[in-house]
């Protein structure tokens, strides 16, 4: 190409970047005043979408032709089409390359730079149109990803723009006494604004308090004097234990810990501190700003004690009973009633009873424990006042149910209903109704609002819970629990219906060793009372006492075992009794019972008899009521010559002096010489 040519190229698309047309009007309507102000005014930038491939096609065609497509397809220029697009591919591939490959070489840099934003990128692309139109598309997804990692990247420089630097004040952690973060970053506070109003500031630069950490303050300051001059006179503070933490462990420490959630309004817990530690409560209210709960539980209160102040022995609680009014005036004591609760007074705390007489108390949720909670049939009843046991008290736990398992709609509208899982789908149960209910409808419903059926005198076994492995025969449904008869201890036992499956072998509750003890020891559980282990739980042993009643003893409580190996005791005739040794009662409720010595406390014997299906056997009778039966005939005949009376005459208990001649030597010295 000529330089006359490239001139009037250049020209021409000079006069295409000019151009714009107006809506309404053709190319020829414009007047002289609209075209003065269209030279006089800025070029403007051509749309970085448009084609390069139309400069070629303006050298190509006249000007009268422009004029009138211009005309005519005022509309079609707001778009390309795919067929647009393909018909510039060819001419681009035809010889306009080498033309704008030159073109860019003698515009240098500035001319690349304004060609980057157009469809000269077409050359990369092969094949038909749809195989294009992906190709651009690619090509956008892929300047949107690299726009996304340019953010990310300038979002992180900010981050480690902010993190702390040498330069910056260093932080303090400081113990605090347990859970008062929150309190003293409170007080702090309100010292550093009233000696900043003085005139004295305390040169400290922040106190945070964070909930995962709360026996501890973190102080901002550049020394550590002003550290120490800012916590003193604070109570609960403690001074010598002041760290200096490191730099990369500031940002760490902000870091908003995950929700552990919160307990719910009658949910059931257990209380860690003090003399209830370990005791059933439920949830009355809480208050998540403070977190304080409110609790009702069983009062463990000797009033006799709180009223003429009588020092109770270290260690030993007092035994669970509900408040009675009656009982503080039988001792001369005094009480309150206000704001619907009684109040007594014990050593400096004030005591609120509701008219059941169960104990409330606020108690901060460190106090407490409220997650994995498994209540007892009996401990739930102490909360019963006598009555059943309602549905909403019955915990809840996450039940596995299982296909073809029977079980019962306790939610919603189909509340009642019975039938078989037939389909499992995560957390949701396909339930097939049964036939008395005529449904042919498929149920969905979520492990939440279903509950374990069964009916009486199916054989179950008990897979959690108190009486875990314990197995027999349903012979009462009550609501959410059943009762059992054990095929080992032949006692009824009451579980809940969400602890049982059935079965067809034949277990027994419990577990057979706790540490140091096993089923059947004898331990001491207090100075003055010792019994012999019938069942292991979880936290506790089920006793039974030497005066023949059952008990539950926590494991913390006990004193340790008893050992009766050389232990002895009389029996109705003064025969010695000795571990394992057949005996006959001859009075009382096991009267003609023939058993086996197991334990020995003091005066009383733990027997165990085949004939009694009751506490494994075990039965608890006096040595006076039994008679021994065999033993050993030489400690036999010990007893019955140390009980036979004394013969007329005999010389039993004399020794006669021995005799010796003049000059005879006696045994064993010289005696016998004058």
């Amino acid at each position: 190409m000529s330089d006359d040519g490239q001139d009037d190229f250049e020209d021409q698309e000079q006069e295409d970047l000019y151009e714009e047309p107006s809506e309404g009007l053709g190319a020829g309507e414009m007047d002289s005043e609209e075209e003065e102000e269209l030279k006089g005014a800025r070029p403007r930038k051509r749309h970085k979408g448009g084609s390069r491939f139309l400069d070629t096609e303006a050298v190509d065609d006249d000007d009268e032709g422009d004029d009138d497509d211009d005309e005519d397809n005022s509309e079609d220029r707001a778009f390309i089409h795919d067929d647009d697009i393909i018909t510039e591919v060819a001419s681009a591939r035809s010889g306009s390359r080498s033309h704008y490959s030159r073109r860019s070489g003698e515009s240098g840099a500035g001319g690349a730079k304004k060609r980057q934003g157009g469809l000269g990128f077409l050359h990369e692309y092969e094949g038909d149109a749809a195989a294009i139109v992906e190709g651009i598309k690619e090509r956008a997804r892929r300047m949107e990803d690299a726009g996304s990692e340019d953010d990310l990247m300038r979002q992180q420089s900010l981050q480690e723009a902010n993190y702390p630097q040498l330069s910056d004040p260093k932080m303090f952690m400081v113990k605090v006494r347990g859970g008062m973060g929150r309190e003293l970053c409170l007080k702090l506070m309100n010292k550093a604004v009233h000696c900043a109003q003085a005139g004295q500031p305390l040169g400290i630069k922040s106190v945070v308090a964070v909930d995962h950490l709360r026996d501890y303050l973190y102080i901002e300051a550049y020394k550590a004097d002003f550290v120490i001059s800012a916590i003193g006179g604070l109570n609960g503070v403690y001074r010598s234990k002041m760290e200096v933490v490191p730099i990369n462990e500031m940002v760490p420490i902000f870091r908003t810990s995950w929700n552990k959630g919160q307990p719910k309004t009658d949910q059931w817990a257990r209380l860690r501190r003090a003399e209830y530690k370990g005791d059933l409560c439920q949830v009355k209210a809480y208050d998540a700003a403070s977190e304080i709960l409110t609790i009702r539980t069983v009062p463990r209160l000797d009033i006799q004690s709180a009223v003429e102040c009588i020092k109770r022995p270290k260690g030993q609680r007092p035994a669970k009973k509900l408040f009675r009014p009656d009982d503080v005036t039988k001792y001369g004591g005094m009480y309150e009633k206000r704001d619907g609760y009684f109040w007594f007074r014990v050593k400096n705390e004030n005591m609120r009873f509701d008219y059941q007489g169960y104990l409330w108390r606020d108690l901060k949720l460190i106090q407490v424990q409220w997650k994995d909670v498994n209540p007892t049939i009996d401990e739930i009843r102490a909360y019963t006042m006598g009555d059943k046991i309602a549905p909403k008290m019955l915990p809840t736990k996450n039940v596995d149910f299982k296909i073809d398992d029977t079980v019962q709609i306790v939610t919603g509208t189909e509340k009642g209903l019975k039938g078989k899982v037939v389909e499992i789908k995560g957390n949701m149960y396909s339930i097939q109704p049964s036939k008395e209910f005529s449904l042919n409808t498929i149920l969905q419903c979520t492990a939440d609002g279903l509950s374990k059926s069964f009916s009486e005198g199916e054989h179950v076994k008990c897979i959690q819970g108190a009486q875990q492995g314990l197995s027999g025969m349903i012979v009462s449904v009550d609501g959410g629990q059943c009762t059992i008869f054990s095929d080992i201890t032949r006692e009824q036992v009451t579980v809940f219906m969400n602890d049982v499956e059935t079965c067809t072998d034949i277990g027994v509750a419990g577990e057979s060793k706790a540490g140091q003890y096993h089923l059947g020891d004898l331990i001491r559980v207090d100075m003055n009372n010792a019994g012999i282990i019938l069942r292991i739980e979880k936290d506790q042993f089920v006793v039974l006492n030497y005066d023949g009643m059952k008990r539950n003893v926590a494991i913390r409580d006990v004193q340790g075992l008893y050992h009766d190996k050389r232990t002895f005791v009389s029996d109705v005739h003064g025969t010695a009794v000795g571990l394992q040794q057949p005996i006959r009662v001859i009075e009382g409720d096991f009267k003609s019972k023939c058993a086996v010595v197991e334990h020995m406390y003091k005066h009383t014997l733990f027997c165990r008899a085949r004939d009694i299906l009751e506490n494994n056997g075990l039965f608890v009778v006096s040595g006076r009521q039994v008679e021994a039966l065999g033993g050993d005939k030489k400690r036999k005949e010990m007893s019955d010559r140390k009980d036979a009376p004394p013969t007329p005459g005999s010389q039993r208990g004399f020794i006669k002096p021995p005799t010796f001649a003049a000059g005879q030597f006696g045994p064993g010295g010289r005696g016998g010489q004058r």
